[in-house]
């Protein structure tokens, strides 16, 4: 099987060098997409939290974790293996032919089984398993979420690797703006209630599924080469295990509070989780801008210089998003959520803190998959999922919700012990270890300072006034620790009298135009 007549790949480019300046501008453009999609869910949950019940909440929360189960099988890691593949074959555009078209058409097919099978024993499953969430009302929906999320995985892969990172933050900040206007529209122009979520997951991938398909099957079109299916799948199943394990570690805590405490318990945890899902986005985001040069340059003696760096740059903004979020998240549920919501404040710093040591295991996996390692990849989200299972019972029982944020966070802690082992194994990753300790130390005492004063204090006012003093302490613990070497200050000043002496002669251009028209119109 081979691709449509005159439908040719895109030609391949040639091979970039590994570079810090494009590192930090296609960090920025993802940051600054990433940036939009936060503000917009800092503007819509807390609305949200008015128009759903904590139930409602506690639904969502649920059908995201089947989801989320779900989306692993759909993609067998073959979105990973096409973007591992695509460096061994980025220089021949016949051989990335057959690569992404063998696995374009096993996944059409592969699609296309799992969502007859979840129509065939989706009602019964759910009837047995989903406590009154049901497949015919709820299932459905994600079930297509899931097929339209196969579908677009690949073509993802491969505007990552090839660093299209406009391309790929556009798409992110234009699918939430879409989701969002759906999801207000139909909860206030109907009487769909929660069903309104749903309703917009369906429309919105269905949309992109007009940008996605033409990019894959279009210009790569269909393929069939045993070789290549053997190779993706050696590298893709073992993800499966992985994801798997991941998902356990993600959604065992929802799943077990809802066995324990009931939904209006997932209601709130879910809540707290918000901020915990926009840092993990801004990890993910930081992690497609770091991978395609570290993949290039990691095992390279001439780039071990620069994939220190990248490490070091990677974790310390990592770290100041979550020490940044752990200062603002709880304040945030506190000032704008609905009043039924408050319950989930103080679980908020614990679970951003989670989200470093996520930071720490995406340095370490990369490592994993660059050496193509993916056998040992489960293995250590199998005990960190273990872990957490066991903390979640435990803990749980004897401490409500907050037990479930406290086994989260030792959950992430264990991901990142666990997968520094078994990287260390096959591959060694440069660290720049002193520069490290100049930023972390004192990230983590600002870190505990906020942890210590959230929802110390009666008055919101006095809360907000610390914790912007303390926001302001997260860039200055940069400056006076030494981190900014005198290339990198240099650096800055020159980005920043560049950025405001534009600003500024901009404005005395408009100034004195400005002049010249009112001295034309003071003329008789």
């Amino acid at each position: 099987m081979s691709a449509a007549p005159g439908a040719e790949p895109p030609p391949a480019p040639e091979v970039p060098k590994p570079s810090l300046t494009r590192l930090f501008k296609n960090a920025s453009i993802y940051g600054a997409g990433q940036f939009v999609t936060t503000v917009i869910g800092f503007v819509t949950s807390p609305i949200l939290s008015y128009l759903l019940t904590r139930a409602d909440f506690g639904i969502l929360g649920f059908t995201r974790s089947i989801s989320g189960f779900l989306t692993s099988f759909y993609r067998l890691g073959l979105d990973g293996a096409a973007n591992r593949l695509f460096y061994d074959v980025e220089k021949d555009r016949q051989a990335m032919r057959r690569a992404v078209g063998t696995i374009n058409a096993f996944i059409l097919v592969w699609v296309g089984v799992l969502t007859v099978a979840q129509e065939v024993f989706g009602p019964t499953l759910y009837g047995r398993f989903g406590d009154g969430v049901t497949y015919a009302l709820f299932g459905r929906f994600i079930a297509y979420g899931a097929l339209c999320d196969g579908l677009s995985a690949v073509p993802n892969a491969l505007w990552g690797a090839q660093e299209q990172a406009k391309r790929l933050a556009w798409i992110k900040v234009g699918t939430t703006l879409v989701s969002q206007a759906l999801i207000f529209g139909l909860l206030l122009g109907t009487h769909l209630g929660v069903l309104s979520v749903y309703w917009a997951g369906v429309i919105t991938p269905t949309i992109l599924l007009g940008l996605y398909l033409p990019y894959a099957y279009g210009s790569y079109g269909l393929a069939w080469d045993r070789t290549v299916l053997r190779a993706a799948l050696a590298f893709g199943l073992p993800m499966v295990i992985h994801l798997t394990s991941h998902w356990v570690l993600d959604a065992a805590d929802r799943w077990m509070l809802k066995h324990y405490l009931g939904l209006e318990a997932v209601g709130l945890y879910s809540a707290a989780y918000g901020s915990v899902g926009t840092l993990n986005t801004i990890n993910m985001s930081i992690n497609s801008a770091y991978v395609p040069q570290f993949l290039r340059a990691h095992g390279d003696p001439a780039q071990r210089d620069f994939v220190a760096k990248a490490v070091t740059y990677f974790l310390a903004i990592a770290g100041c998003a979550s020490v940044a979020f752990m200062i603002v998240s709880g304040t945030m549920i506190r000032l704008v959520y609905s009043a039924t919501f408050t319950a989930s404040a103080s679980l908020s710093p614990v679970l951003c803190a989670s989200m470093f040591f996520q930071a720490v295991y995406l340095v370490y996996v990369n490592g994993l998959f660059h050496a193509k390692k993916t056998t040992l990849i489960p293995i250590g989200t199998v005990l960190a999922g273990a872990a957490n299972i066991g903390l979640n019972a435990v803990l749980i029982p004897r401490f409500g919700i907050a037990g479930a944020a406290w086994a989260t966070l030792a959950g992430y802690a264990a991901l990142a012990l666990f997968f520094g082992i078994g990287c260390n194994m096959v591959t060694r990753i440069p660290f720049d270890r002193p520069r490290l300790v100049r930023v972390l130390v004192p990230l983590g005492a600002v870190a505990l300072v906020a942890w210590a004063v959230d929802g110390l204090f009666a008055s919101l006012f006095i809360e907000v006034l610390l914790k912007i003093a303390l926001l302001a302490a997260v860039p200055g613990s940069l400056v006076l620790s030494g981190f900014l070497g005198p290339e990198e200050r240099a650096l800055t000043r020159r980005w920043l009298g560049r950025r405001f002496s534009s600003i500024f002669r901009r404005w005395a251009r408009e100034a004195k135009e400005w002049d010249k028209d009112h001295d034309k119109d003071d003329k008789p």
